[in-house]
Order: C-alpha cells, then structure tokens, then sequence
C-alpha cells in the first residue's frame, strides 16, 4: 500500500472544525468550593443576627429553621444569577457559564440535592447518639445511609477523573443530570439590557457577594493552614497507676477500666478475666507488668495488633488517595503534562536523545524509564502505611507488625508490591543488554532485517536510521497531541503507534489496512444555532510478516 493511499485515507478522519476549549478540573474544583460557601456564609450571618437581637420572635422563628430559611435565600440567589449569567455564582465567578437555560433542573441538582444530604447527615448524626434503640428500621438505616454517601462520593470522583482524562463531558453527575455542560462565557455581561437601572443593581451586588466569597474563602484557608500546625501534635498519655485504695467506681458493663469508653478489640488479660481494650491493655501490661485492676503480676509480653497503629477507616482512605495519586502518574492529565508534571519531563536528564531527532533511542529510554518508576508506585505504597504508623510500640515492631499481624489476603499485596520493583528492574536490565537486543521495541526492528535484508553484516541500527531519517520530515501524518497518551504517525515507509509502554512498526510495503468501525459525533451548541459532526474511523493495520502483531488506530 502507498504512502499516498494511507495518508488520504487517515486525513479523511480528521475534522475540520473544533469544539470549543473545556475548562480544566482545576477551574471547576475552584468554583465548586467557591459555590459551597454561600451555605455557610448565609449561616454565620443569620446566627450574627439571632445572636444580637435574642429576643425577636422573628429571629427566632427564622434560626430554628434555619436550613429551610437559608434553602429559600441560596436559591434565589443561584436563580438570579442562572437567570442573568446563565451560571451560579462560583461559575461566574471564574467566567464560565452552562451551555443549556434548564434554571429548574439546574437548581434541583445544585441547590435542592444538598439540602437533602444535609438532612440526611443531621438524620445519621441523630441516629448514632441514640445507641439505645433497637429497631430494625433504625439499625438498617444506620448501618445503609453511609454506604450511599461513600458510593455519591465514589461516583462523583469517577467522573471528576473521566473528565481530567476526556473521556466525558460533564464533570459532575449533577450536571449530566441537569443536561447542562460547562464552557467558558464568551460575553460575562448579564443577558438583560445594561441601561436598566436592575441590570446595574445587579451587577453591583453581584461583584460585592463573589468578592466576598473569595475573601471568605481565602480566611478560611489561612486559618486552615495556621491553626492546623497548633493542633497537629498530641502527646499519647499512658493511662497511669491505679490507686493502692479501691474504691468501686460505676463502670458500664462494656466499658474499659482504663480508658472508661466502649472496648475497642475487647481483650480479656489471661489469669484475671478481666476485659480491656487491646491497646490499653497492651500499653499498660508492656509498661507497669501487672494487672490494673488485680495488681496481679503479668510477666508475658502482649504484642501490637496492626489495627493499633493505623485504623481500618485510615487505611481505606490512605489506599484509596494512594491509588488516586498513583492513577494520575501513570495516566497524567493535559493539564499536568502541559505544566511539566510528567515522567518525560521529570527525567529528561535520561533522555538525552530528543523525539523528533532519534525516535527509536528516545522510546526505548522511555519506556523503560516509565516501566521502572510505575513499578515502584507498589512499594510507594508500603512506605505511605509505614509513614501513616504509629511507632510508639518502637521501631522494629512496626513493619513485623505490618507483616504479621494483619489478614492474608492484605500480607499477599504488600508482599506483591515489594516483590513488582524487583522483578521489572531484572527485566530493564536485561532489556539494555548486548545492545538492547532484548528490548521490545528492538526485537521488532529485527524482524524487518531478517526479512527483508540482503546483507548478513546490517544489525537493527539500519531500520533504526531509516525510521529515524523520515521521522524527522515535516509532511508526515501524525494522529495524536503532544499530550495524549497514545499517538500515531504515518511516514513515508513506515506506520508507528506510540503507546504508554509499546511503540508498534509496521512497513507499508507489507502491510494492509482495514476499517473496523465508524463513529459520527454531532456537536451541537445549545444556546446557538451552530451543529458541527465529526466522524472517527478505527482502523486495523496488519502486516504480513509473521511476529509483527497488529494494531489499531483511530
């Protein structure tokens, strides 16, 4: 097949007109935060009034219902700027706007929705101080409503990541919803005449409360970041000798002696049949050798359960930030990689060669560079629980603790993740021996010399030349940003597919081209009479050769 074929048949893919720039998640978190806060604010000032005139009836009225009062002023306030700005305060605040006029969805889901999951914590919040009621109602209600708050919050979190990734449109489910999408305002000026007295009003107040916001926003920053360096160190107290004279004291049946709470890994002290709490026991027993309440001699060493240095509710969390973290360093955002936020970028000191100079060279340094820092994520891990540990049991304790004392299941991870670095640092370096005759994206290229090579003396450095030399042309077809994971070019001779850890080669001469699938996408603007379609068309490109596998392209 020619090169003049395929470079027609892939420029038929391309669209002619683009869709209008999104805002990145950065911009939508800031507005989201900044939207939040009109709940609070209308809160601490409604308290200001109650607290400075106590005894109107009105006040009083007004504060004892004051979720349902503040529901009322949020939104009128979020509906006079959807009607005027097309966007709620935060968003108009940082220039955007929703590309529907759906004001009744749109205050549903923004304004409604967080009203009832105010009620529904205050509800759980009641629900647990009144421990004493044993219907079944109250305990499945107990037991359900936060499981849906951890699953709204999952769900919302996934479509966070699929719009920093592009793969959706909308960055919240509220606004899919709603059937609005965020873009940004092209005229930030309110949609009613700027002569009318109202629209200046307006336009007034509207500065007057977003400044406000930002400025609220900003002090409760500030405090956040001073008040919590004051707060952040405890000291861990060890529950002291109990007094020679014994004096009965009222202990609830599931109380711990010690601590006077309910037994958390309720213990018995072997030889008295007491029961503590495990940590308290432990503590006490390792410190003092005798029993708090018996004054019995002790002379065994109790160990350390996992669940003592880090809790089940912390390491939910600490895995689930970590995997977060991890996923965005394995498959950066745009806006990351743009920035420099990437391993290219990180370690450009390794990659001397440049892309556009010595392709081959600079993908095989890549994905070895790449493959050797995403094996290390796993054992990332391990450090972040050990970091997270508490380490007054002492030092050695606590990663035999970490090994020993926790389930199966979770020891066979830890011991996948220091075994992953390992064995993909032996592969890497088995890569880049003997000339990298072992590396992946060598073993194809010696594919093509043993096929089609005359000469017995060439090595995989001539179809390295050759791929470099017609890289380095300006009038290839290339398929792909600079900041997308996978790219695709088309050269004279040669069909190469850019991956997060392959590159596929193909040769033209040796290859055929199939149409798997095509795609039409509309794109239309709501509020202008603008339609755009753009067509996709995957592709299958398989060679001839036997041990070159074949590949799609889109």
């Amino acid at each position: 097949m020619s090169s003049t074929n395929i470079n027609s048949t892939l420029n038929f893919t391309s669209s002619t007109v683009t869709s209008p720039p999104l805002p990145s998640v950065f911009e939508l978190l800031a507005q989201e935060r900044l939207t939040e806060l009109v709940r609070p604010c209308l809160r601490q000032v409604l308290k200001f009034l109650h607290e400075i005139r106590p005894v109107s009836n009105l006040l009083r009225m007004l504060y004892k219902y004051k979720d349902e009062f503040i529901l009322i002023i949020e939104s009128i306030i979020q509906w006079l700027y959807l009607n005027f700005y097309s966007a709620l305060i935060g968003e108009h605040f940082y220039g955007l706007r929703r590309t529907a006029n759906n004001r009744l969805r749109s205050l549903i889901f923004s304004v409604f929705l967080p009203y009832v999951k105010l009620k529904l914590d205050l509800l759980y919040e009641q629900m647990s101080m009144n421990s004493n009621n044993r219907n079944a109602t109250f305990y499945m209600m107990l037991q359900i409503l936060p499981k849906i708050q951890v699953f709204i919050e999952g769900v919302c979190w996934l479509y966070r990541l699929g719009y920093a990734f592009g793969r959706i449109e909308y960055y919240s489910p509220a606004l899919q919803l709603a059937g609005v999408k965020l873009t940004y305002a092209k005229d930030p000026s309110p949609v009613i005449p700027a002569s009318t007295s109202s629209s200046r009003f307006f336009s007034i107040v509207s500065q007057v409360i977003s400044s406000g916001l930002f400025l609220v926003q900003f002090v409760e920053w500030w405090n956040n970041t001073n008040g919590g360096k004051q707060n952040s160190t405890s000291a861990t107290v060890c529950p002291p000798l109990p007094s020679t004279v014994r004096t009965p004291s009222p202990i609830g049946r599931r109380q711990c002696p010690l601590c006077r709470q309910p037994c958390n890994i309720p213990t018995a002290l072997p030889g008295t049949g007491f029961v503590y709490c495990h940590k308290c026991i432990t503590e006490y027993v390792n410190r003092y050798h005798q029993c708090p309440t018996t004054h019995q001699p002790i002379g065994i060493e109790m160990s350390y359960p996992f669940s003592d240095h880090i809790n089940a509710s912390e390491l939910s969390i600490i895995t689930f930030l970590y995997i977060l973290i991890a996923f965005i360093i394995i498959l950066p955002p745009s806006e990351l990689i743009t920035a420099g936020f990437s391993i290219e970028n990180i370690f450009s000191y390794f990659l001397v060669e440049r892309e556009e100079i010595s392709f081959i060279r600079y993908h095989i340094k890549r994905i070895s560079i790449k493959c050797l820092v995403h094996s290390f994520l796993p054992f990332g891990y391990v450090l972040v629980l050990l970091y997270y540990c508490d380490w007054s049991s002492g030092v050695t304790n606590v990663p035999i603790d970490l090994f020993t004392q926790t389930s199966l299941v979770f020891r066979l991870i830890l011991y996948i993740c220091l075994l992953i670095p390992i064995v993909t640092s032996l592969i890497v370096l088995r890569w880049h021996l003997n000339d990298c005759h072992m590396h992946p994206i060598v073993r194809q290229l010696r594919l093509f010399i043993q096929t089609n090579s005359q000469q017995p003396e060439q090595t995989w450095h001539t179809v390295e030349s050759s791929i470099n030399t017609e890289f380095r042309r300006y009038d290839k077809f290339t398929c792909g940003t600079a900041t997308s994971n996978v790219r695709c070019y088309v050269l004279d001779s040669w069909i190469l597919k850019c991956s997060l850890y392959h590159v596929n080669i193909a040769q033209q001469s040796n290859v055929r081209v199939e149409l798997v699938a095509a795609h039409d996408i509309h794109l239309q603007e709501t509020n202008e009479e603008v339609s755009l379609s753009t067509q996709y068309l995957n592709l299958v490109v398989k060679s001839y050769l036997d041990g070159v596998k074949p590949f799609y392209i889109r």
